[in-house]
């Protein structure tokens, strides 16, 4: 992903990047590596994809120079894929996740979780599925919802002022599908975002 707008620099910014994929493969597939600018990211893996499933993951990396940069994700196998990525640049935050949730297993065409976020905190959510949008979202405001051939994605993100115990954040598909949703808390000030031209590899 060449060229990527990853926002204002900032001696405290924080690049958040979110992936999100389907594979062919039989075996499944994870994330190996996202590198911005051929600096490795701080990767956490949420989801593994299976065959036809889609999986997602989560990069985090201190980057304070430019305002654009070369984002490269490594999977485990090979395998046609098609690939996504969410950009979220923050201040004042921390590059390792306050808290982690992940679905992988849908009811019916909704995915849900829940996060708790410290005050002055920011959640982001990405979600992918072989189903078709449009994608609501409650707990969270979208930024995007978007496709892929046939991976349609979406993301979403707010600050918050006040602690937050156990919010539901969901995802809901207009049809019925596999894929999974994924989401993070960090303590951040602001948060920007950017999404990217979808890419398969």
């Amino acid at each position: 992903f060449t060229g990527q707008g990853i926002g204002t620099a900032s001696a405290n910014r924080v690049l958040v990047i979110g992936v999100g994929w389907a594979c062919t493969s039989p075996t499944g597939r994870l994330l190996s590596s996202i590198t911005v600018d051929g600096v490795n990211a701080t990767l956490i893996n949420s989801t593994a994809s299976t065959l036809g499933d889609p999986g997602t993951s989560w990069g985090f990396i201190l980057w304070p120079t430019g305002t654009t940069a070369d984002i490269v994700v490594t999977t485990d196998t090979v395998s046609t894929i098609e690939t996504v990525i969410v950009v979220w640049a923050m201040t004042d935050g921390s590059k390792i996740p306050f808290q982690a949730a992940a679905d992988g297993t849908p009811a019916s065409n909704a995915f849900s979780v829940v996060l708790d976020i410290p005050a002055g905190g920011v959640a982001v959510g990405l979600v992918v599925s072989l189903g078709t949008g449009p994608i609501t979202w409650a707990g969270l405001t979208e930024v995007v919802d978007g496709a892929v051939t046939t991976l349609d994605y979406g993301a979403a993100s707010d600050n918050f002022s006040t602690e937050q115990v156990d919010l539901t954040i969901s995802a809901t598909y207009g049809t019925s599908t596999d894929g999974a949703l994924s989401t993070r808390s960090l303590s951040a000030a602001s948060v920007w975002f950017t999404v990217t031209e979808p890419f398969t590899f």
